[in-house]
């Protein structure tokens, strides 16, 4: 095939752990973008080691057959972006964030809601 060729593709099941939020993009389309937290345990040690990640996801609006909440558990697959900038103290920083081409709900929404009202 091609020699400089790559993939990249993401495939991520965790948790919504803030209410997602609406923005407005001239880059993409109107995208909803949310914090998804994945957790692994390894043994470390001698015990079990608790590993926590958080991944900043932006869907397309257009793709979503469904609302999105917070504690909700989903399956997100897309791709990795990253992009850099300039803080005001001028100093170079990156941003990393999944691109989502699907969004699957792996809780159903009457779990969710009675877990967030307990």
């Amino acid at each position: 095939m091609f020699s400089n060729s790559g993939i990249n593709r993401v495939f991520l099941a965790g948790t919504i752990v803030k209410d997602p939020r609406f923005h407005k993009n001239t880059c993409y389309h109107d995208m909803v973008c949310f914090q998804l937290v994945t957790h692994e345990q390894y043994p470390g040690n001698g015990k079990m080691v608790d590993h926590f990640e958080t991944h900043y996801i932006k869907v397309p609006s257009s793709i979503l057959s469904f609302e999105l909440f917070k504690d909700q558990t989903v399956h997100v697959e897309g791709k990795i972006h990253t992009e850099s900038f300039t803080d005001l103290q001028n100093i170079r920083r990156y941003k990393t964030e999944i691109i989502a081409s699907r969004v699957v709900m792996l809780t159903s929404l009457e779990v969710t809601k009675m877990a967030t009202a307990l």
